[in-house]
């Protein structure tokens, strides 16, 4: 009886840890967001989810990528723009999204896997982009002399920038972003082949856009009603 003793113990051990249960749907959704948006409960993340580090590092890929989009994007010589003053920018930028950001999580089940759908209510970065770019060319046209001095210029660009990022305000509009999610042997994994939805996912909290494309044309946008709005007080 003692012999047996030890293998029945083993099995019953490995029988509870099959046995495990994820976390429910919804605490899964919100915690995934809260990492990849809000940069918080990492080892939370990592202990629920099962590709918990591989998709952290995917994360910091979006982040950094987004921060050298932003500063190239809306200062047209952004490399004359520091590494200080951009990262300064981004954590100004992701103070924000945290400040006025938020989301709903809707959550549908096809047999093993959650189709999770965020309404995501995102930082109006077209708006931020738009009163920079019109702030800049109503100071050049204020002061002539502005228009020949570039680092006085991106020196203004700069500060407005802080400005308007710091009042910035979200989308009254949401995007939808789905992503699948399935539970394995206890944790959570993202169904593969999405990393295009989680790309967008973090864009619509940054920028209050559904992607990359969308954003572009958004900015295009806001840059030609400043053009007119700048013709509008010539005549």
């Amino acid at each position: 009886m003692r012999k047996l003793g030890i293998p029945l113990l083993l099995v019953l051990l490995f029988f509870l840890a099959g046995c495990s249960k994820a976390i429910p749907a919804e605490d899964a959704a919100k915690l995934f967001v809260d990492q990849v948006v809000y940069d918080k409960d990492a080892k939370k993340f990592t202990a629920n989810f099962a590709n918990g580090d591989e998709l952290n590092k995917g994360f910091k890929e979006n982040e950094k990528n987004f921060k050298d989009n932003f500063t190239a994007g809306l200062i047209s010589v952004g490399d004359a723009v520091s590494e200080d003053e951009a990262n300064e920018l981004t954590e100004l930028l992701n103070h924000q999204i945290k400040e006025v950001t938020s989301y709903k999580v809707a959550i549908k089940e096809a047999g093993k896997i959650s189709n999770i759908t965020y309404e995501v209510k995102g930082l109006d970065f077209a708006a931020i982009m738009k009163e920079t770019s019109k702030g800049i060319t109503q100071k050049i046209m204020a002061d002539n002399k502005l228009a020949s001095d570039q680092n006085k210029i991106i020196e203004e660009t700069l500060q407005l920038l802080r400005e308007n990022i710091k009042v910035a305000k979200a989308k009254e509009e949401a995007v939808p972003i789905m992503i699948e999610m399935k539970p394995e042997k206890g944790k959570w994994t993202i169904v593969r082949g999405q990393r295009e939805q989680i790309n967008n996912l973090y864009f619509a909290f940054v920028a209050g856009v559904k992607d990359q494309e969308t954003l572009t044309n958004d900015w295009n946008k806001a840059m030609e009603e400043v053009a007119k709005e700048v013709q509008a007080e010539l005549k």
